[in-house]
């Protein structure tokens, strides 16, 4: 009786075992945490640089990064971090970062997205002073925070913070009272673009 029950325990170890590998933190580090992957920035214009980070990688292992049609392998160093970096895409829209494991007893795989986008700023005015106009930013991360300004000489002197709809895209009205070469300018989530334009009168 003694010898059969020793027999069912044994059997019970070796399927939990099993579930922890299936698991995919086999070349965790610390063992029991899943590998996790970073990328910086997360919204980048095309083919703009960026640096990927895997977290919590056996030592020793290696991982392959790959972005679009990029791809790099580094090694894990002492403290369980492997890194590199890829260019972004040159398409927009959001993209995938892959780190999967190579040449470890057992491969995980990690994902996040970044997202890609041509940020614009078009302006539509009459050129004359007191009339309002609009400022209309395009190609920029899809329901994010976005402030849009109006500047001469360097100076700010009207700015409206709004919300860009589910396309990228959102616009702002505004007025300025003296002549000259004004700049308009569009930032959200790390990016921005600018359009020139002038009052004369």
């Amino acid at each position: 009786m003694k010898r059969r029950l020793f027999v069912l325990v044994a059997i019970l170890g070796l399927v939990g075992g099993g579930v922890a590998v299936m698991s995919g933190a086999a070349n965790a580090y610390p063992p029991g945490q899943a590998m996790t992957v970073s990328a910086s920035p997360s919204f980048v214009s095309p083919e703009q640089l960026v640096t990927l980070v895997a977290h919590r990688v056996k030592p020793g292992c290696k991982v392959n990064f790959t972005l679009g049609d990029d791809s790099a392998t580094t090694t894990a160093n002492s403290g369980g971090v492997a890194s590199t970096k890829l260019d972004a895409p040159d398409g927009t829209g959001w993209a995938t970062v892959t780190a999967t494991t190579v040449g470890c007893s057992f491969n995980e795989t990690a994902t996040t997205q970044i997202y890609v986008s041509k940020p614009a700023v078009s302006v539509s005015c009459t050129g004359e002073a007191g009339d309002p106009f609009t400022v209309t930013a395009t190609g920029f991360p899809p329901n994010k925070a976005i402030t849009l300004f109006i500047s001469l000489h360097g100076k700010t002197v009207a700015t409206d913070k709004t919300t860009t709809d589910s396309t990228g895209q959102a616009s702002g009205v505004f007025s300025v009272s003296k002549q000259g070469s004004y700049l308009a300018v569009a930032t959200s989530s790390g990016l921005a673009a600018a359009a020139s334009f002038r009052i004369d009168s």
